[in-house]
């Protein structure tokens, strides 16, 4: 099986299989870079939030996983929250000095207005992970200015074969693709043999039969000591999307 989408932290630990492989990323590898960017950056405490499922835990571990400094507090929202007024208003009575979120899909939306509208955006710096990208940019506009963002992928990472899928993605569609559409571009496409899927499924095949692999996630940027194969030793034909952790701020719509 070859997942597109999603890692919960089991499927690289007990639950690791050998029959599974995925594109995409583990949920706490995104936040783990966020966490060594803040510490790296002399930050010395910071709020947290995230919606109170597992992937908001994930996230959560994740980045205190790499961040060490002081966690002023940690909270955990409604699943599909869209009013976060009471808690930007206890985020404020804390004073901190950044704050971390992962709010992905419509609750990042609602979480990024309301964050602007409260006056907060000017007030805390806001660091996240999968909550402001290319499809939530034209609903929240300025909401994102000055917002920094860990990601695995970037339209503008400059390797021939990324460049390739953004500029067909433009083309057929008439916009900007998504890190979505770039994980699943990975494992469909067929840029090495006139044969769909066969170069990817060939690559897993070697690896999978010369170590013996159990979680082989061979096109993301996957942290080597948590995971089985590094992104690195995978050809970079079959990585048009996939570049090491890096942040992104938000400067200009």
């Amino acid at each position: 099986m070859i997942g597109t989408n999603a890692g919960p932290h089991e499927l690289a630990g007990k639950m690791c299989n050998e029959l599974f492989f995925t594109t995409s990323w583990q949920n706490d590898d995104t936040p783990e870079a966020m966490g060594k960017v803040m510490q790296d950056q002399g930050i010395t405490d910071v709020y947290v939030m995230a919606p109170n499922y597992a992937a908001g835990k994930d996230m959560v571990n994740g980045f205190k996983r790499s961040y060490k400094g002081r966690i002023v507090d940690e909270v955990y929202t409604r699943l599909g929250q869209t009013d976060y007024q009471a808690e930007l208003s206890q985020l404020r009575s804390k004073n901190p000095k950044a704050v971390f979120v992962f709010y992905p899909g419509g609750m990042g939306i609602s979480f990024l207005r309301q964050y602007s509208e409260a006056g907060l955006r000017g007030q805390f710096p806001l660091y996240s992970g999968y909550t402001v990208d290319e499809i939530s940019i034209p609903a929240v506009k300025h909401a994102a200015l000055g917002q920094y963002e860990t990601r695995y992928w970037s339209p503008d990472l400059k390797n021939p074969a990324n460049q390739k899928y953004v500029s067909d993605y433009r083309k057929k569609y008439g916009k900007m693709p998504v890190f979505y559409g770039a994980q699943s571009y990975d494992p469909t496409s067929s840029r090495t043999t006139p044969y769909p899927n066969f170069s990817t499924y060939l690559w897993i095949a070697y690896l999978y039969l010369r170590s013996g692999f159990l979680l082989s996630p061979v096109l993301s940027p996957a942290k080597e000591t948590r995971t089985c194969v590094p992104a690195s030793s995978a050809p970079p034909d079959l990585r048009p999307a996939m570049d090491t952790y890096r942040p992104n701020r938000c400067e200009s719509l």
